[in-house]
């Protein structure tokens, strides 16, 4: 079977988007952000920007002997969510070009979405999630010629929640529950992994 890119954006229920994003859709283009350098936020409510390791999403290890090409899809996974949890975590970064460096095609639009309707929101995230169950699908080369592949894991948002950015009060706007996430990753021009689509599914994991 040929892989390629969904076209379409499931957002159903992750604790960033389940009150923001109801329904499906594609992801409208980000509009354009002034520019800044991307360092964590000086203000009151920002995160130290030594984080400690309990700051750190937890990823399980990977299998003993995996092959090359899987651990460098999931490295590009990893990178990707550890990025996305830093634009959750500090309202004050506003430059995006990491955002848009772990991303490419449709995606590139779907993470600046989701990081927007947090801030509208005047939500910014607290705590770690823990992924488990992690399976990365075997490679395959679409028939455009892009090498890509479908990753799939389970995550926990038990320690995770958000807050009001203001009055730094926790808000009742909290996944309750776990999800199975998808991702497809794509291989680009440089050899790196980045995430071309994403969606996911309110599930026990």
């Amino acid at each position: 079977m040929t892989l390629r890119p969904r076209t379409a954006l499931v957002f159903t229920a992750t604790f960033l988007t389940t009150t923001f994003l109801g329904g499906c859709g594609a992801a409208a283009a980000p509009e354009p952000e002034p520019s800044a350098s991307v360092t964590f936020g000086t203000g009151p409510m920002s995160k130290d920007p030594s984080p400690t390791p309990t700051e750190v999403r937890s990823f399980p290890p990977a299998p003993e002997g995996e092959d090359p090409e899987k651990a460098a899809i999931r490295q590009g996974w990893e990178q990707y969510n550890l990025v996305y949890d830093k634009y959750t975590k500090d309202p004050n970064l506003t430059d995006f070009t990491e955002a848009q460096q772990v991303t490419t095609g449709f995606w590139s639009s779907g993470i600046m979405q989701y990081i927007r309707s947090l801030r509208k929101e005047n939500l910014r995230a607290e705590g770690d999630t823990t992924y488990r169950d992690v399976k990365i699908g075997d490679p395959e080369t679409n028939s455009d010629g892009v090498r890509v592949a479908v990753v799939t894991a389970c995550l926990d948002p038990t320690h995770q929640y958000t807050v009001d950015i203001t009055t730094g009060e926790k808000s009742e706007k909290t996944l309750k529950g776990t999800l199975v996430e998808t991702m497809t990753m794509e291989l680009g021009l440089d050899k790196k992994w980045r995430v071309a689509d994403y969606t996911n599914e309110m599930k026990q994991c």
